[in-house]
């Protein structure tokens, strides 16, 4: 992370964005629905210091992390020393932790 960008994280310009992105998921991860260690993903940076919202999505940590590595992996397909170390960490945290299931409700007519 450049330090430009780290400014711009503790800019109020962010903060207020952060907040409206964390309230449209009701402070939800929008992957798996966890409440905890909450952060804003970019879905890109072509528009960086002046995103709009809906290029923003509210996550989980763990599913923040596994985002990124899948990006990685998607422009690099040699594998990263420690990847694998970093994955088994995470699962050993969030054991449990799924991707919220979707359920189709029938309603009697």
């Amino acid at each position: 992370m450049n330090k430009e960008y780290k400014t711009y994280l503790r800019s109020d310009a962010w903060k207020e964005k952060r907040l409206v992105v964390l309230e449209r998921a009701n402070f939800k991860c929008e992957n798996c629905g966890d409440r905890n260690n909450l952060e804003v993903h970019h879905k890109n940076y072509d528009s960086i210091f002046n995103e709009r919202i809906d290029d923003l999505v509210c996550m989980c940590n763990f599913c923040h992390s596994e985002e990124h590595l899948k990006t990685v992996k998607k422009f690099n397909p040699t594998p990263i020393i420690g990847r694998a170390n970093v994955r088994a960490r995470n699962k050993k945290k969030r054991r449990g932790h799924k991707k919220r299931k979707t359920i189709n409700v029938v309603t009697a007519q």
